[in-house]
């Protein structure tokens, strides 16, 4: 009688955990902070994306010129006030008068 053999199969890979972040941050020279939310691996790969989308938001379709200008006279591109973190959905609410 033929032996059988299990199949091989790739050692599997461990997922990321994605975590819910608040940033709440400004670009240089800007009055007032932004609030954005992402899901993400990490509050680096968060603030990347924050970074990414409010340029993008505030100087379309020239987000990485005026995103170089500033941070070439800032130092910095973002300011990040607070990172926030939470295994669960964030609820928002627009309270703005």
């Amino acid at each position: 009688m033929p032996r059988l053999t299990p199949t091989r199969s790739r050692p599997r890979q461990p997922k990321a955990t994605l975590h819910h972040y608040a940033i709440i941050g400004r670009i240089p020279d800007d009055d007032e902070d932004s609030c954005y939310f992402y899901e993400a691996a990490s509050s680096d790969a968060a603030v990347a994306l924050f970074e990414q989308e409010i340029y993008e938001d505030r100087f379309a379709p020239t987000a990485d010129l005026a995103k170089a200008a500033i941070e070439r006279n800032n130092g910095a591109a973002v300011f990040i006030n607070h990172i926030l973190k939470s295994g669960s959905p964030f609820a928002y609410e627009n309270r703005a008068t």
